[in-house]
């Protein structure tokens, strides 16, 4: 379910995605940004009341490792 969050003064998109997925890895921060064009035109910083859509993330799987020899 898709949801979406007001930022509040100094608040980025890096801060915004550890706050509410409690991480930053796995292009959590690419995400958000690719649910809200042009939202990397405004700056690092964003201005308070910006309106940010928090998208499901498409979680990466770790690709297996195949060891021939040990």
């Amino acid at each position: 379910m898709t949801q979406t969050y007001s930022a509040s003064q100094g608040d980025t998109v890096d801060y915004i995605a550890w706050k509410f997925y409690g991480t930053q890895s796995g292009r959590v921060v690419e995400q958000v940004m690719d649910a809200n064009p042009g939202l990397a035109d405004i700056g690092t910083e964003l201005p308070p009341g910006t309106l940010v859509t928090l998208p499901d993330l498409q979680l990466e799987t770790a690709a297996t490792v195949v060891r021939l020899w040990d």
